[in-house]
Protein backbone atom coordinates (compact mmCIF):
# COMPACT_ATOMS: atom_id res chain seq x y z
CA UNK A 1 0.00 0.00 0.00
CA UNK A 2 1.21 3.44 -0.82
CA UNK A 3 1.12 6.39 1.56
CA UNK A 4 -1.51 8.19 -0.52
CA UNK A 5 -3.76 5.13 -0.28
CA UNK A 6 -3.35 5.12 3.51
CA UNK A 7 -4.46 8.76 3.72
CA UNK A 8 -7.48 8.00 1.53
CA UNK A 9 -8.41 5.13 3.88
CA UNK A 10 -7.95 7.33 6.97
CA UNK A 11 -10.11 10.09 5.51
CA UNK A 12 -12.75 7.49 4.61
CA UNK A 13 -12.73 6.45 8.28
CA UNK A 14 -13.70 10.02 9.23
CA UNK A 15 -10.32 11.57 10.01
CA UNK A 16 -9.98 14.37 7.50
CA UNK A 17 -6.63 16.07 7.26
CA UNK A 18 -7.41 19.69 8.21
CA UNK A 19 -7.16 22.39 5.57
CA UNK A 20 -3.70 23.89 5.13
CA UNK A 21 -2.02 20.85 6.69
CA UNK A 22 0.33 19.18 4.22
CA UNK A 23 0.72 15.44 3.80
CA UNK A 24 4.37 14.64 3.12
CA UNK A 25 4.64 11.05 2.12
CA UNK A 26 7.21 9.84 1.54
CA UNK A 27 9.37 12.00 3.75
CA UNK A 28 12.69 11.39 5.45
CA UNK A 29 12.62 14.64 7.42
CA UNK A 30 12.22 12.86 10.77
CA UNK A 31 13.69 9.56 12.03
CA UNK A 32 10.22 8.26 12.97
CA UNK A 33 7.64 6.23 11.08
CA UNK A 34 5.35 9.24 11.24
CA UNK A 35 5.52 12.74 12.64
CA UNK A 36 3.05 15.59 13.04
CA UNK A 37 4.33 19.15 13.05
CA UNK A 38 2.18 22.13 13.94
CA UNK A 39 3.01 25.79 14.42
CA UNK A 40 6.53 25.24 15.66
CA UNK A 41 10.00 24.62 14.37
CA UNK A 42 10.38 23.45 11.62
CA UNK A 43 6.82 24.31 10.59
CA UNK A 44 6.20 27.72 12.16
CA UNK A 45 2.89 29.13 10.96
CA UNK A 46 1.88 25.91 9.20
CA UNK A 47 1.44 22.23 9.79
CA UNK A 48 2.24 18.96 8.14
CA UNK A 49 2.35 15.24 8.60
CA UNK A 50 5.47 13.40 7.49
CA UNK A 51 5.44 9.64 6.85
CA UNK A 52 8.85 7.98 6.52
CA UNK A 53 8.21 5.04 4.21
CA UNK A 54 11.92 4.11 4.23
CA UNK A 55 11.61 3.13 7.90
CA UNK A 56 8.49 1.05 7.25
CA UNK A 57 9.88 -1.41 4.73
CA UNK A 58 7.82 -4.57 5.11
CA UNK A 59 5.23 -2.96 7.38
CA UNK A 60 1.66 -4.16 7.04
CA UNK A 61 -1.11 -2.12 5.45
CA UNK A 62 -2.82 -2.01 8.85
CA UNK A 63 0.27 -0.55 10.50
CA UNK A 64 0.65 2.13 7.84
CA UNK A 65 -3.01 3.08 8.26
CA UNK A 66 -2.51 3.31 12.01
CA UNK A 67 0.56 5.56 11.66
CA UNK A 68 -1.25 7.94 9.30
CA UNK A 69 -4.40 8.01 11.47
CA UNK A 70 -2.32 8.57 14.61
CA UNK A 71 -0.57 11.59 13.06
CA UNK A 72 -3.82 13.06 11.72
CA UNK A 73 -5.28 12.68 15.22
CA UNK A 74 -2.35 14.65 16.67
CA UNK A 75 -3.07 17.55 14.31
CA UNK A 76 -6.83 17.45 14.97
CA UNK A 77 -6.30 17.31 18.76
CA UNK A 78 -3.83 20.17 18.71
CA UNK A 79 -6.06 22.37 16.58
CA UNK A 80 -9.06 21.68 18.83
CA UNK A 81 -7.41 22.00 22.24
CA UNK A 82 -3.85 23.27 21.86
CA UNK A 83 -2.45 20.00 23.15
CA UNK A 84 -2.10 16.37 22.17
CA UNK A 85 -0.69 13.16 23.64
CA UNK A 86 0.56 9.85 22.30
CA UNK A 87 -2.15 7.96 24.21
CA UNK A 88 -4.82 10.31 22.90
CA UNK A 89 -3.65 9.93 19.29
CA UNK A 90 -3.59 6.13 19.66
CA UNK A 91 -7.11 6.13 21.13
CA UNK A 92 -8.37 8.45 18.39
CA UNK A 93 -6.86 6.25 15.65
CA UNK A 94 -8.38 3.11 17.20
CA UNK A 95 -11.79 4.78 17.57
CA UNK A 96 -11.76 5.37 13.80
CA UNK A 97 -10.92 1.74 13.01
CA UNK A 98 -7.18 2.01 12.48
CA UNK A 99 -5.69 -1.20 13.82
CA UNK A 100 -2.75 -0.91 16.20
Amino acid sequence: MLGADALTWVEGAGLDLPDAVEYRCPSTQFPHHGAACWNGSPCRGSGFIAINMDLMQGASTDYLRHVVAHEVCHIIDFQASGRTTEDGADACAAAHGAPA
